[in-house]
């Protein structure tokens, strides 16, 4: 056995040989017999077993929970949404009914005053409902 495999047997099984791999004991034990730096790889293995073993887990904190939906609490409120973020960038009040509205104007404008309609005579009123809509005056005076 070669060290480095040495070194991978105690790394995911720990220092205690009772816990290695049956197959491969002997030649770990074999190794520990003649080599100075496994005997002092393994001797680091069990300072760090020690110190895990005398770890002892903190208790529960029963208010951890509700401290943690708390502080999610927060963030999320201190979030801005879309509307913040959208006022952010635009420095002016909203516009976008105005804007729809003049731009209503022009297009309504546009087809008036670029349709090809016949001119009115003298005395003849302008149907601007029908040029606009498409239907005759008597399809809606009916």
């Amino acid at each position: 056995m070669r060290l480095e495999r040495l070194q991978q047997i105690i790394d995911a099984y720990g220092a205690d040989p009772a816990r290695w791999p049956g197959a491969e004991l002997a030649a770990a034990e074999a190794l520990l017999a003649r080599s100075a730096e496994a005997r002092a790889a393994l001797a680091e293995a069990r300072r760090l077993d020690d110190m895990l073993d005398a770890w002892t887990a903190p208790a529960p904190d029963p208010w951890a929970a509700q401290r943690i939906a708390g502080a999610a609490h927060e963030l999320a409120q201190r979030r801005p949404g879309l509307r913040e973020r959208l006022a952010a960038l635009l420095p002016f009040e909203p516009v976008w009914p105005q804007l729809a509205g003049l731009a209503a104007a022009l297009v309504i404008g546009f087809f008036i005053g670029f349709g090809d309609f016949a001119e009115p005579d003298a005395g003849d009123t302008l149907d601007v409902a029908g040029i606009v809509l498409g239907i005759s005056s008597w399809e809606y005076s009916l």
